[in-house]
């Protein structure tokens, strides 16, 4: 017996425009665009550039903040995945993923306080 292909699933346009639509609900609900006025016209520029932050510099304190998030203990689901694919109890390698997170997390605190690290190159 043939085993359904993703695409021959009934309801699959269906979830796809149900997909669709919260994506598009929730980039509405993000404001990562600003309209501001200048020069007698209005014009869509990055939210971070309203308060001076440069666009890379916002996205890698982003980014390290959700490896954070990923990792932490005790909804991380990168933690979790990562104790299945090394087979090991995640309470027995809660003492090893600590000194990771103080380490991203010190990281972090560098990037976001000194845009040179993340900007200095471009």
């Amino acid at each position: 017996m043939a085993k359904d292909r993703p695409q021959d699933h009934p309801d699959l346009e269906k979830r796809e425009g149900r997909a669709q639509a919260t994506i598009t609900a929730l980039k509405s609900r993000l404001a990562l665009w600003a309209s501001v006025r200048r020069d007698g016209g209005w014009t869509n520029i990055p939210a971070a550039g309203l308060v001076g932050i440069h666009e890379v510099h916002y996205a890698m304190v982003v980014i390290l903040a959700m490896g954070i998030g990923l990792f932490a203990p005790p909804f991380g689901v990168g933690y979790y995945a990562a104790c299945a694919i090394g087979r090991v109890s995640p309470d027995a390698a809660m003492r090893r993923i600590w000194p990771y997170l103080l380490a991203v997390l010190a990281g972090l605190i560098v990037i976001a306080a000194v845009p040179w690290f993340s900007i200095g190159f471009l």
